[in-house]
Order: structure tokens, then sequence, then C-alpha cells
């Protein structure tokens, strides 16, 4: 008799993190489980198209590193299952399936070599899906990643480093375990200022300084984050703040963050300069010149100010933080703690 999918929660010995993604690369994720994986292998009228080997787990068990932005989603029939694709070069390497819509399908064949040490690939009759989903195990209700959306606040500074892989990473990461990400810019000058620092302590240390440069390197590389050391640090952030601050829930605002960050992290642009700002905002099919006046308009300022005043006034002190509830998580190593927090 095969082995219950909680088989990977009876066994944490067994378990190990496997890397796969898609043929291009822009797509890249980890799953843990074991190195013997059971699959199931369907016969819908997708999956037999596709040759998807499904490897089921817990979205607690799923990161997805890189390629949030590189991902379209197909539908059909119940629409219940979403189907994601790298919209490069087409390869569907997990989805949320129908069968455990609060779990993650990898597809085996997407992982890369030399972690799997076996796979055992069980037949699944999903052209009779109703008549047959049965046979297939829930997940363990304590990892399966729960039904109700929860917020995690995510305060962040476009001139602070560690805010840069963490800005990179936390919407996927939020999505896999089903919960929403509010994005909250702040300026960091006006309270290190209040603590009598008139400059970044990492430049005020030259040695704390060294090793977090150092360290972000280590991250960034951990996690396919493409990185190159600003040529001045820390950058005035004041108006990709402003921007942030009046596009406050555009669909496009996660996506600006993004962009910002890589242009200060990833290609040392001066994000002080209104033509970088507004290169970031065309990119993304708004008008540069529209938002960055709006940006500019006496509301957006006093919304920045409010919103510096508030990351005080609950205690942040540096950047980046998340805030679930009533807790308070510094720094992009407490991002997972922050999100597992939000799931408890």
């Amino acid at each position: 008799m095969p082995e219950p999918i909680d088989w990977l929660w009876r066994h944490p010995e067994s378990v190990r993190t496997h890397r796969g993604g898609c043929h291009c690369g822009r797509v890249r994720f980890e799953v843990a489980a074991p190195a013997k994986i059971r699959v199931h292998e369907c016969n819908c009228s997708i999956c037999s198209r596709l040759g998807y080997l499904h490897l089921i787990v817990p979205r607690s068990r799923f990161e997805l590193i890189r390629g949030d932005d590189s991902l379209t989603t197909y539908r059909f029939h119940t629409r219940v299952a979403r189907h994601t694709f790298c919209s490069v070069c087409g390869v569907k390497s997990y989805y949320v399936p129908r069968s455990h819509p609060e779990g993650i399908s990898v597809n085996a064949r997407c992982i890369d070599p030399g972690t799997v040490t076996e796979i055992v690939v069980r037949p699944f009759d999903g052209a009779n899906w109703e008549a047959h989903v049965s046979e297939l195990e829930p997940l363990p209700e304590r990892e399966a990643g729960g039904a109700t959306s929860m917020s995690v606040q995510f305060w962040f500074e476009f001139g602070s480093t560690y805010s840069y892989p963490a800005a990179l990473r936390i919407e996927a990461l939020a999505r896999a375990r089903g919960a929403d990400v509010a994005w909250n810019p702040f300026l960091l000058g006006p309270i290190f200022r209040e603590i009598g620092w008139n400059d970044s302590p990492f430049n005020l240390n030259p040695a704390k300084g060294r090793y977090m440069w150092r360290d972000l390197e280590r991250i960034c590389a951990k996690h396919e984050i493409p990185f190159r050391r600003p040529s001045r640090f820390p950058r005035n952030s004041l108006l990709a703040a402003r921007v942030a601050c009046s596009g406050a829930d555009a669909p496009w605002l996660p996506e600006f963050v993004r962009s910002v960050f890589r242009a200060n992290f990833a290609e040392d642009l001066d994000i002080s300069d209104p033509a970088v700002i507004a290169g970031c905002l065309d990119a993304l099919g708004e008008s540069g010149g529209d938002r960055l006046q709006r940006a500019q308009s006496s509301e957006s300022k006093q919304a920045l100010r409010r919103q510096t005043q508030r990351a005080a006034e609950i205690g942040i002190f540096g950047a980046p933080a998340f805030v679930v509830g009533t807790e308070l998580f510094w720094g992009h190593d407490r991002l997972e703690e922050a999100l597992a927090w939000n799931r408890s």
C-alpha cells in the first residue's frame, strides 16, 4: 500500500530541498520533499498533453524563488485549478491543483537532477475526475495552508539594502501561503534622526557595513536575485516613496516597487532621478510624467509623512519590517517567520 502524503511529516529526517523551474530559467522554485518521491500521472485533457507528473505538497513546503512576473495563469472548466505557465518558454513547472486547492502541485519532471533518488509513479484517472478524486490523499491539516487569507504588512525603504531581497520574494512566498501583502513604503531618515543618526548605520560603522555588503551578496546568490553594489549608498528614495504612496492599492504597485529596487541594487541607477522613476512607471504601462506630477502634490507628500510617522508609532526602527496583527518582525531573515506567524 502506498505511503500517504503525511509520510513527509512522520519522517522529517528524509526531507530535503529540491530545486527546479521552467526551461528558460525565468521561473525557479524550491520544494521540500523526500529523496524518494511518489507522484501521480494524470490522464486528463491537459495533463496528458503536458506529460505532467504531480508531486503534491502543502504550500508551506513550496517557495517560488523567482519568476512571479513571468507567469501567466490559465483556468478552464470549474476554474478551481490555477495552471501557471512561464510566459516565455511555456513550461508549467507548478500550479494550484483542483484536487488540493490548499496545496501546490510541482511537476516532478521540472526538478533539477541530483536530489531525487527515485520516482514512484502512480496512475490517476483524471479523465473521470469526479469518480476517482477520493483516491487522492488529503494534505495534513496542520500544514495545508489554511483557507482564510490574512494580511502581512510589508514596511520597506527603497534605499534599504535588506529590503531589496524581501521586496522581490515576499509576494510569491505570501501567495503560496494564502496571505495578502500590504505594501507600506516609508522613510528611514526621520526615524534615524530621532535616535541621533545622520547616516545609515552601515556607513557609521564601517565593519558592520562590510559585513552587510557581503551578507547581501550571499542572500542574493542564494535566491538567484541579481545584485550590483550601488556606487552610492544610501540613495535618496523620497521621490520613489512618494510615487508608491500615491499608488497605494494600485495593481501596478508591487511591480513598481520591485522595479525601483532592481534599478538601485541590480542596475546601479540613481533612483532620485525622475527619469529613472518615470522609466519604471512607463515600463508598466503607466504614464511616468503623470505619476510623477501626482507624487509631487501636497496630498502625496502628506501621505508619506503620515506613513513614516505611523511606522515610528508602531515601533519600526529599521527596514524591512513585517507586521502581522500586533506582532512586529524586523529584517529579511524574519520574512518566513512572519508568514508562518500569519498562518498560525
